[in-house]
C-alpha cells in the first residue's frame, strides 16, 4: 500500500488527512464515580486511525493527557517518527496507560481529557495547530475530606444550613421542689439543611441569659458547606442524579 503523494524515493509528505484519530478512554473506576483523596484512577487510552473506507491517514503522532487538577503519573506518548511512514509501517492504533491520584482537598469535579493527533494539517486546540486532534474526557466527583456529602456537578437545587427557632424550655419537674430537674431548663437550638430539621440541646440551671453562649457557639458551628437538595442527605450515589 503506497500513499498517493509518496515519491519513488520513499519520502512521505503530509497529504489530505482530513479525518482525526478516534479516541477511546476506559477508566477504573468508571467515569462518573465518586472518588476521594488518595484514590487511584487507572486510564487506558486507545487512539486509532481509520484504515479503510476513509481519506488517506497519516498515522498516530501523539497522545496527550490533561487533568484538572493535576495528578497524572504519565501525560504523553509521542511517536518517535517526526514524519508519517509508508502505509504498512504507520501507527494505525496506539494504546497508552496512565494512573491518576486524587489530590488532597480535591474540587467537586475531577476532569481528565485524552487528546490524540495525527500528522495531518488543521486543528483547533491550542498547541495542536499542525495536526488533526481529537479528544475524549471523563469526569469524576469527589467527597470532601471529613465530609460524607457529595455535590453532583449537575445539581439543580442547592442550599446551605439555615438557622431555625431557638428557645429555652423548662424541663419536666422544673417547678417541683422535690424533682431532680428543679429549676433546670433545656436550651434548644434548631437548624435545617434542604428542609430537613435538626436540633441541638443543652440542659442548664435557669438564670439570666444562661443559653446565650450555647446559642452563639451552636450558630458559629453550623456547617458552611453547600449541599445538593436534589439528593440530600444521601448524596453518595455512584452516578449523577437522573443517570
Amino acid at each position: 500500500m503506497v500513499p498517493p503523494n509518496s515519491g519513488d524515493d520513499g519520502v512521505i509528505t503530509v497529504g489530505d488527512d482530513t479525518l482525526e484519530p478516534r479516541v477511546k478512554v476506559v477508566s477504573t473506576p468508571a467515569r462518573g464515580n465518586v472518588v476521594k483523596a488518595g484514590d487511584k484512577i487507572n486510564l487506558q487510552v486507545t487512539a486509532q486511525e481509520k484504515r479503510r473506507n476513509g481519506p488517506w491517514q497519516t498515522g498516530i503522532k501523539f497522545i496527550d493527557l490533561r487533568a484538572t487538577p493535576e495528578g497524572l503519573d504519565k501525560e504523553h506518548w509521542v511517536n518517535p517518527s517526526d514524519t508519517p511512514k509508508p502505509c504498512n509501517d504507520k501507527t494505525w492504533e496506539q494504546k497508552f496507560e496512565a494512573t491518576y491520584t486524587v489530590p488532597s482537598n480535591p474540587p467537586p469535579t475531577i476532569k481528565i481529557c485524552a487528546y490524540a493527533a495525527d500528522y495531518g494539517v488543521g486543528g483547533y486546540e491550542e498547541g495542536y495547530e499542525e495536526e488533526n486532534p481529537n479528544y475524549k474526557c471523563v469526569e469524576f466527583y469527589t467527597i470532601p475530606e471529613g465530609k460524607n456529602n457529595v455535590m453532583p456537578a449537575n445539581c439543580k437545587v442547592k442550599g446551605y444550613a439555615k438557622l431555625g427557632f431557638i428557645d429555652a424550655a423548662p424541663l419536666l419537674g422544673s417547678f417541683d421542689p422535690q424533682s431532680p430537674n428543679r429549676d433546670m431548663i433545656s436550651c434548644n437550638f434548631r437548624w435545617s439543611i434542604c428542609g430537613k430539621e435538626y436540633i441541638k440541646t443543652k440542659v442548664v440551671k435557669n438564670g439570666v441569659n444562661v443559653c446565650s453562649s450555647f446559642f452563639t457557639e451552636a450558630e458559629a458551628s453550623l456547617p458552611k458547606d453547600q449541599y445538593c437538595c436534589d439528593c440530600y442527605p444521601k448524596c453518595t450515589a455512584q452516578r449523577k442524579p437522573g443517570k
